[in-house]
């Protein structure tokens, strides 16, 4: 197969695959903020935003920097052996760290009346590490992904029919969902073994010391990241309370299934700008520009399709009940354009290019503005204020990435 053919290939099997993902999750909310409420909703959001902390620090940033190894270590498998073995190994040693810290806090009864709920939460911290997407993402396994990120939504869909009826069954939610990620990381598990034939060899403590090293810049800049993510939940909790959480996140679950529909193309591209840059290829402005034109002129239209909308979108989402996130939703209905353009000069030419020093810098920055921005316009106009801080972060993230790319364009291989 061509490398073009196969390019267009990846791109359009996880195109197929990833709008029907989304279709799924479009199924599972409505269903979810209906039974469980606006403050039923923001209690879940609350608890998942704290597991998810934990996810994160297993991930390390791996999925960044051990997808773009992998993508360069193409056509050697004892190299990618050694890198899964060397990543894994780091991944399981992080892990029990967060299950040694969850045991603490159940322990100390810091947690309150949420301990069953993050018990119920924890096992996702198992299947992510039994899922490693950055193995797959960098072998150029796109369909794979998509097939097993599809895999726990139908798992989830089906149980939670059935066995989530009530306000009363959030722990039950967690159960399902967890459990569902778990099932698909032990299959993930097995077929890296059996099907890749991808097998796990013997490493030492120095070379998995090495490699979470490598990866800190990476680990501190999506760590910075997903906690500039919780910024806006965890200011409208303290000022408004968990029912506004619950509005706000249906308008960021709309905005975050906008942006989905482009990760296609993006996924399929990090590892390809990542062997394109390692190898010094001319083909790097052909791909971006292309690129740029589609993801950009798609998202854009995306803005002005979430703006326009924005009520109809809620009522046929959760009804009614969340009217209350409409104006949310028009104020980051921007965040689309404004995030697909930051991911396109951000994964598509900083962190292929080999500077994740900037990329780390960049995080802090975005993270220093947002931080109190978040933090007076939640506290003055609440969860309005928060997604017109979501919107001014990302706005900055996009012009400084600019910034960079202008004066290191030479550098960048963007010039003729």
């Amino acid at each position: 197969m061509s490398d073009k053919k196969s390019f267009l290939t990846n791109v359009s099997s996880l195109g197929v695959l990833t709008i029907v993902n989304q279709l799924l999750v479009l199924m599972t909310i409505p269903y979810l903020t209906r039974i469980l409420g606006p403050s039923g909703w923001g209690e879940v959001v609350l608890v998942l935003m704290g597991i998810n902390t934990l996810v994160w620090f297993c991930s390390w940033g791996f999925h960044l920097g051990a997808d773009r190894a992998i993508a360069g270590a193409l056509g050697c498998p004892s190299k990618i052996s050694t890198i899964f073995s060397e990543v894994i190994s780091a991944q399981f040693i992080l892990m029990a760290g967060c299950y040694v810290l969850l045991g603490f806090l159940l322990a100390s009864g810091v947690l309150g009346n949420k301990s069953e709920l993050a018990v119920a939460g924890s096992f996702l911290i198992l299947a992510n590490f039994l899922s490693p997407y950055w193995l797959l993402s960098g072998l150029e396994r796109f369909s794979w992904v998509a097939v097993f990120r599809l895999l726990p939504k139908v798992l989830t869909l089906a149980l939670i029919f059935k066995y989530v009826k009530s306000p009363n069954d959030l722990t039950v939610y967690l159960y399902i969902l967890s459990g569902s990620e778990l099932i698909t990381g032990v299959i993930i598990s097995l077929w890296i073994t059996f099907y890749l034939k991808i097998s796990f060899i013997k490493v030492t403590l120095e070379s998995i010391r090495a490699v979470i090293n490598l990866n800190f810049n990476f680990f501190i800049a999506t760590a910075t990241e997903n906690l500039r993510g919780m910024l806006g939940n965890i200011f409208i909790a303290y000022f408004v309370g968990t029912a506004e959480v619950g509005f706000y996140n249906v308008a960021l679950r709309v905005k975050g299934a906008a942006i989905t529909i482009f990760q296609p193309i993006s996924h399929v591209l990090f590892p390809r700008m990542s062997s394109l840059y390692a190898s010094k290829s001319m083909d790097i402005r052909k791909y971006l520009f292309r690129s740029f034109i589609l993801l950009g002129g798609s998202s854009l239209l995306a803005s002005v399709a979430l703006y326009v909308l924005a009520e109809e979108i809620i009522i046929l989402i959760s009804g009614t009940d969340y009217l209350k996130a409409v104006p949310a939703l028009k104020i980051i209905s921007i965040s689309p354009f404004l995030a697909t353009i930051g991911v396109l000069l951000t994964h598509q030419i900083i962190i292929p290019s080999g500077d994740s020093d900037f990329y780390k810098r960049l995080i802090f920055y975005v993270f220093i503005f947002s931080l109190p921005t978040t933090l007076i316009l939640s506290w003055v106009f609440g969860m309005h204020g928060s997604a017109l801080a979501l919107v001014l972060s990302e706005l900055v993230f996009v012009l400084l990435s600019l910034k960079y790319v202008y004066y290191h364009r030479a550098n960048l291989k963007l010039t003729a």
